[in-house]
C-alpha cells in the first residue's frame, strides 16, 4: 500500500518540511518518529517522519519516494514531537533544523549501557 508522508529535513526552506512516498506501506504500523533516507536535489539526506499526509495534493506535484526506512520503531516520541514543534514555533526556527538537533544524525540509535 502506497502512503504519504510529511519528513523533516535539516533544511530551512519549507519549514524542512517535505512530502515523500513510501510505496511499500504496511497499513497498520506506525511511521511517525522514524527516521528515513530519501533525496532532496538527487542528493542523499536523513529526514524523520513527523506525520502521515492526509489531505490530496497537487496532482502536478511530483512526489518522490523514500528510499529506506532506517529505524524499525519510532525514535521520537509523540510528546517529544510536540515539545520540538513548540520550540521551533517559540523561537521562531524552522521545523525541519529543530528535529534534527534532536534526533541521531548516524544510522544508528545510540544505545545505552544496563
Amino acid at each position: 500500500m502506497e502512503k504519504l508522508f510529511n519528513i523533516a529535513l535539516k533544511i530551512a526552506h519549507h519549514q524542512g518540511i517535505f512530502t515523500y512516498r513510501l510505496t511499500n506501506a504496511d497499513p497498520k504500523e506506525d511511521y511517525v518518529g522514524r527516521r528515513v533516507k530519501v533525496t532532496i536535489k538527487n542528493r542523499p539526506a536523513l529526514g524523520v517522519i513527523i506525520s502521515e499526509q492526509i489531505e490530496q495534493l497537487d496532482p502536478k506535484v511530483v512526489i518522490k519516494d523514500i528510499i529506506e526506512l532506517i529505524d524499525d520503531r519510532a525514535i521520537i516520541t509523540p510528546e517529544q514531537l510536540a515539545l520540538m514543534k513548540f520550540c521551533a514555533s517559540y523561537y521562531f526556527n524552522p521545523l525541519g533544523p529543530v528535529i534534527h538537533t534532536a534526533v541521531p544524525q548516524n544510522d544508528k540509535i545510540p544505545r545505552h549501557k544496563t
